[in-house]
């Protein structure tokens, strides 16, 4: 049976959890600032 991402992240060291999941929460942080920021675009350049 194949392993899940859960089981793999379970395995690693507490360290490397907090790394990981710090690092994720960056990420979707960024993210999220780029899409409002694509949609404020879109939103500028349809009243010009």
């Amino acid at each position: 049976m194949a392993t899940t991402l859960d089981e793999k992240l379970a395995k690693l060291p507490k360290e490397c959890r907090e790394r990981i999941e710090a690092h994720a929460q960056e990420l979707i942080t960024e993210e999220r600032a780029l899409r409002e920021l694509n949609q404020l675009s879109k939103f500028r350049n349809s009243k010009f």
